[in-house]
């Protein structure tokens, strides 16, 4: 008899309420053994499923069931770095000493990831990685000049490179990449002695270079200089030609401004010349017209005196000895009163006829009178 046979036996009542609870015992039991088959790595993790010793599944971020008789196991996937020197002689016995890294991961292809995690978890892989890179560099350093490890630093790493990967595979290790950093001489007299050439080469090829550079300079600077020469020069005559120019386009308007102040000088003076021969034609006229006056008035006058000595004489004609005595005398007054003289003397002298010739003074008096008014 079954268990669920005698639970219905002893319970025939709730048999169907047992066989409920037990089936949803079952299911659930069930539910929880297969949440216990399914397992998932990290997005960053390796996971490896491993049968009997033989990797089945391998990933990164891997999810899958996993099988009782199987084991599942997970570990970083991130790279890592490592830092190696090592001293040794070259071919020529000369001691170097060299420096690099190397950056490794997780070999991806066939059962890689299964060996990487048995040979280097638990471990310090890295030691491992270092002691043999510094290993195969000792070799390389040992069968190569002097000159190759200075000059050819990339034949050295892809040498480095295709044997390190060699040993590393078995790891399960890949190796990105290998670099080397640093190559010192040991001996400081070697260094300075294989210094010495290039020193030598690099100063005269530096002294060769500022010469060149000097000259270059001074080349330019003379260029330079002559060019600046030339544009002052074609600044100058430049400038010349507009100051000759504007001096003669000044020159120019001022011979036209000169030539039309003398125009109008000219002019001027033709205006003046005209009106100073209207002045003279007027005064000429006034003259001539005085001139005429003064001679009419003159010959009035002269015909008037003309007349009054006519009339004098007439008169004479009438007076006797004593009124004609008395007449001379009166008018030699009027004469001595008009002349210029502050004192005038006078002597009368009688002839032997016994009469006076004062009468004889009158014609000599009358002559300074019209010379004084003169």
């Amino acid at each position: 008899m079954t268990f669920l046979q005698t639970i219905t036996s002893i319970f025939p009542s709730s048999s169907t309420l047992i066989i409920g609870v037990v089936a949803f015992g079952g299911v659930t039991y069930a539910a929880k053994s297969i949440s216990k088959l399914w397992v998932q790595s990290e997005p960053n993790q390796w996971m490896l499923v491993i049968e009997n010793g033989v990797l089945k599944k391998a990933g990164i971020g891997l999810k899958c069931f996993v099988l009782p008789y199987q084991t599942a196991v997970t570990f970083p996937s991130n790279i890592e770095k490592v830092s190696f020197s090592a001293n040794n002689v070259t071919k020529e016995m000369q001691g170097l000493e060299v420096s690099g890294f190397a950056i490794w991961s997780v070999h991806r292809e066939g059962d890689g990831p299964f060996k990487c995690y048995k040979y280097t978890q638990g471990g310090n892989a890295n030691e491992n990685v270092r002691i043999m890179c510094e290993s195969i560099l000792r070799h390389q350093i040992a069968n190569h000049t002097l000159t190759e490890v200075l000059t050819n630093r990339n034949m050295l790493r892809d040498s480095m490179k295709v044997d390190l990967q060699k040993q590393l595979s078995g790891w399960g290790i890949w190796l990105e990449t290998i670099e080397i950093t640093e190559v010192k001489i040991c001996s400081r007299s070697l260094f300075e002695d294989l210094q010495a050439e290039f020193r030598q080469e690099a100063h005269l090829k530096a002294e060769q270079i500022r010469l060149e550079t000097n000259g270059k300079v001074e080349k330019n600077v003379l260029e330079s200089e002559l060019s600046l020469t030339k544009r002052r020069a074609d600044t100058e005559t430049e400038r010349a030609r507009y100051q000759g120019e504007e001096s003669i386009k000044r020159q120019t308007q001022q011979a036209i401004i000169t030539q039309k102040e003398q125009q109008l000088e000219l002019q001027k003076i033709k205006q003046d010349q005209e009106l100073q021969i209207a002045k003279v034609q007027k005064e000429a006229a006034i003259q001539l017209e005085k001139r005429k006056k003064e001679q009419e008035q003159e010959r009035l006058n002269k015909e008037f005196q003309l007349e009054m000595f006519k009339k004098t004489v007439e008169a004479d004609k009438t007076l006797d000895g004593v009124a004609l005595q008395k007449y001379i005398v009166d008018s030699t007054e009027r004469i001595y009163q008009k002349l210029p003289l502050k004192e005038i003397n006078v002597n009368s002298y009688v002839g032997p006829d016994g009469v006076s010739n004062i009468s004889a003074l009158l014609p000599a008096l009358s002559l300074i009178s019209t010379v004084n008014k003169q």
